[in-house]
């Protein structure tokens, strides 16, 4: 009966060193934390004046870059 109950735990205890189970959240947590490096800049485009003008924005950092200028 003993040998039983030790020959269960040795066997129990290298299966879980043998196959450990990973921790799906952690990984989860790390993905969502990935940031990307370039800033996502595009033209915008508006008419002044009867006339088309042109000007970056820039949507990472939510702000202008330079003054219109006509296209």
């Amino acid at each position: 009966m003993l040998k039983k109950i030790i020959s269960s735990f040795l066997l129990v205890s290298f299966i879980s060193f043998a196959f450990p189970i990973s921790n799906h959240a952690q990984e989860a947590a790390t993905i969502s934390s990935i940031q990307p490096f370039a800033h996502i800049i595009e033209w915008r485009y508006k008419q002044i004046n009867g006339r088309w003008h042109k000007r970056q924005y820039d949507y990472t950092a939510q702000k202008w870059i330079g003054k219109w200028t006509p296209v």
